[in-house]
């Protein structure tokens, strides 16, 4: 009875209502797609680094992170890759020499990361091969064929079919210079990748510098289940004590701190959106309580008791705001679904974007939990908000409230 009566009263004043709903709608609607907007900024950089270069878990010898000295090498690389490929937890393994270089050609130099790579395993773990933009990855018979990437390319006027030279420091020192050819270009979006990190196949890195070309610097590991990334990561290091395991988390902590900072940010946007919710469902039921200043009193002359419109005042309350978050709710979430596929363009940013290793295109995504989490987060708001508004009205004199015009 009193929720029935408490749904007519905010409908009595349609255009308040409709103003109040409205503006809670689109204040939801506001901070949760934002919300997704990170999350999906945050979300697309960690898979594009996983993808592209990182995966999932690395496996190398234990000094070799802390020095990337030529002779700290993962001995009998091939075999391991079959044992790693048998666990469980792993979907797909590749080994690779890893080397620092300078890449020159008559038009400039440029420091770069060469990534010695058996091209058909490299594609069970990244996306490369999908990213090549032109000329072709690895699939012409060359000798010492490359692919590089687009911005290097750009840096050094070069293109697919020309030369270029690469010289790196041999395990005794020396300087080692080799002639390739670039055989593709790859955009990946990241002009930090694109600038620095050269393919090459390992058995010409390894002819170049004269190492063994069973062995290698890393494995790189991707797993089944990345949300067992911890469980898998104590896993291997069990089994194989031998070598130094680590996950995406302690080889690239700057995309944890990104994910970190992309929850605070979401909280933040939260905690707003609701405190000004707060702020206009004590501010509209204000209003409403002192133009049905007489209503009220005539009311409690008439009998009924204080808490019954204690307990009216703040279910109109809560009623406003389920109204008005539902429909910010139901808005968002048919945004998200529209925009989600395609993504969001900001190719008017790419550059600056790019830059900082972002994609320009963004897809917005939202977990359930957070539609659940902010109802509950509505009501308790609305519940809390109501007390003032509710307790305003508890203090009316019905003598008084009724002589009032």
């Amino acid at each position: 009875m009193i929720a029935a009566i408490a749904w007519r009263n905010i409908w009595r004043n349609r255009l308040r209502s409709s103003i109040v709903i409205a503006a809670i709608a689109l204040g939801l609607f506001g901070g949760l797609f934002s919300i997704a907007f990170m999350e999906g900024l945050a979300d697309q950089t960690l898979k594009t680094a996983i993808s592209q270069y990182l995966s999932h878990i690395q496996l190398h010898h234990p000094l070799f992170q802390d020095n990337e000295e030529l002779m700290y090498r993962i001995s009998d690389a091939d075999s391991l890759v079959k044992q790693l490929t048998c666990v469980p937890v792993v979907a797909a393994a590749a080994r690779r020499y890893r080397i620092r270089a300078m890449a020159s050609t008559a038009n400039g130099n440029a420091g770069v990361e060469i990534l010695g790579i058996d091209p058909e395993i490299e594609r069970t773990i990244t996306t490369i091969h999908e990213k090549i933009v032109a000329g072709g990855y690895f699939n012409e018979a060359r000798r010492n064929p490359i692919v590089i990437g687009g911005r290097l390319a750009e840096k050094l006027k070069v293109g697919p079919g020309r030369k270029i030279v690469l010289t790196a420091q041999a395990e005794d020192g020396t300087l080692i210079g080799g002639a390739f050819r670039i055989a593709g270009l790859y955009h990946t979006g990241n002009s930090l990748i694109e600038e620095s990190q050269v393919y090459a196949l390992n058995r010409d890195l390894s002819r170049l510098l004269e190492l063994p070309e069973e062995e290698s610097h890393e494995i790189a590991l991707l797993l089944k289940d990345p949300d067992q990334l911890t469980a898998a990561s104590g896993l291997l290091a069990a089994r194989f004590p031998e070598l130094k395991v680590e996950t995406w988390r302690e080889i690239a902590p700057e995309l944890g701190v990104l994910q970190g900072y992309m929850q605070q940010m979401m909280f933040l946007f939260l905690v707003i959106v609701l405190i000004a919710l707060a702020f206009g469902i004590v501010n509209t039921m204000l209003m409403a309580i002192v133009e049905r200043t007489r209503e009220l009193g005539l009311l409690m002359a008439l009998g009924m008791k204080r808490m019954r419109i204690f307990v009216m005042i703040m279910l109109e309350t809560v009623f406003l705001s389920l109204t008005g978050g539902a429909t910010g709710m139901a808005v968002t979430a048919a945004a998200i679904r529209f925009t989600s596929p395609h993504g969001i363009d900001l190719s008017y940013f790419g550059e600056g974007l790019s830059a900082m290793g972002y994609a320009a295109r963004i897809c917005p995504q939202l977990d359930e939990i957070y539609y659940l989490a902010l109802t509950i987060m509505v009501i308790l708001t609305a519940i809390l908000a109501s007390i003032f508004p509710a307790r305003r009205a508890l203090r009316l004199q019905p003598a008084e409230a009724v002589r009032i015009e």
